[in-house]
């Protein structure tokens, strides 16, 4: 049988389907960062935060299916300031557009 495999804290692409109240999908390119979110939050427990790719639409309460690709795009890790954090997100965005595998 398949065995369930904890998800590594980091920084992930792959894409996020969001079911719309019309009930059609729409699949977006997406940034996935899993974890505790350290140099904002310092969280107890990991949460996902999908930023998606290129896209302003509003999908407040809308259902969301993630799809993750491993290997992760990086570790999840504390900066030392919101600039720091801000400069690495734009590499990670920067990456995913350029290995999109859709």
């Amino acid at each position: 049988g398949e065995m369930l495999v904890p998800l590594a804290h980091g920084v992930y692409h792959g894409t996020a389907t969001i079911h719309q109240a019309n009930g059609v999908p729409k699949t977006y390119q997406a940034l996935i960062n899993f974890g505790t979110a350290p140099s904002i939050k310092g969280l107890e427990h990991p949460l996902f935060e999908v930023h998606l790719l290129d896209v302003t639409d509003d999908f407040y309460g809308c259902t969301v299916t993630l799809q993750i690709e491993k290997p992760r795009v990086r570790a999840e890790r504390k900066f030392e300031s919101l600039t720091a954090l801000h400069a690495q997100i734009l590499k990670d965005l920067a990456f995913c557009r350029e290995n999109n595998r859709s």
